[in-house]
């Protein structure tokens, strides 16, 4: 799927379905902030993840691995 794509399907999914704070983009950083400054880092920092000097988040510690059995 595109980045177009689950934004179209999170925005379809209304507010409390999907949690859209935690989808950043491939580079770990906030695609947000134009329509929401500050509010999906406010967030993910709320959750406890921790962004680097760069502005973005560890997606080796806190990116998506799949299912867990």
């Amino acid at each position: 799927m595109t980045p177009v794509g689950v934004g179209w399907a999170i925005r379809a999914a209304g507010e409390t379905k999907i949690p859209w704070q935690r989808v950043v983009n491939a580079q770990g950083g906030i695609s947000t902030d134009n329509q929401h400054p500050g509010l999906q880092r406010a967030m993910l920092e709320a959750e406890g993840v921790r962004f680097g000097r760069d502005g973005r988040i560890d997606l080796t510690r806190y990116g998506w691995h799949g299912p867990r059995s």
